[in-house]
């Protein structure tokens, strides 16, 4: 059969869920580029013989961020259980299948860490950043999140998020800017 102009093509929903997950690891794979980003805006803010510093400090940062973020961070943020303030499972990614989304919830918690660290270059010791890195992104974060995207969240309906704005705006309010 021929489709009549003006009709929409229906779409197996097991391929529009490849498709929509496709994209959102594309999203997040672009978003992670980020991290690189801060890194070389802020060792070009930086003198020359703490360049290296703070390219080491961000790729810590991500590491340390991956790792905070998937122990916990994940569960306070989205696992069910719950209450309106904190989410209860899915720590270490235990009973859940949802790894793309985890990796593309990361990259924002991690985000919101390295962002700090330009504001920090140089005047901060290594191990305190980190220290401060994992407690972002493994409560601070994940905490907040919860309270707007997770069903269980107390705003969770109640603020409109046009296209990333409100995730922008968390990340920006978490970090200080």
């Amino acid at each position: 059969q021929q489709q009549k102009q003006g009709e929409a093509m229906a779409i197996d929903p097991e391929v529009a869920e490849a498709i929509n997950l496709l994209w959102v690891f594309v999203a997040a794979v672009i978003c992670f580029f980020l991290q690189a980003g801060f890194g070389l805006l802020e060792a070009g803010a930086v003198r020359a013989k703490n360049a290296q510093n703070i390219m080491i400090k961000n790729i810590m940062d991500a590491a340390v961020a991956a790792f905070s973020y998937y122990l916990v961070g994940y569960g306070f943020a989205y696992g069910e259980g719950g209450n309106p303030f904190i989410g209860n499972s899915f720590y270490a990614l235990r009973n859940t299948e949802d790894y793309i989304l985890w990796f593309f919830n990361y990259v924002f918690a991690g985000t919101t860490a390295t962002i700090v660290s330009g504001a920090v270059a140089e005047r901060c010791m290594f191990e305190a950043y980190l220290i401060y890195s994992s407690f972002l992104t493994a409560f601070i974060y994940p905490v907040v999140s919860h309270w707007i995207w997770s069903e269980d969240g107390f705003l969770y309906g109640k603020v409109l998020d046009f296209a990333g704005y409100v995730r922008g705006t968390l990340k920006r309010r978490l970090n200080g800017c």
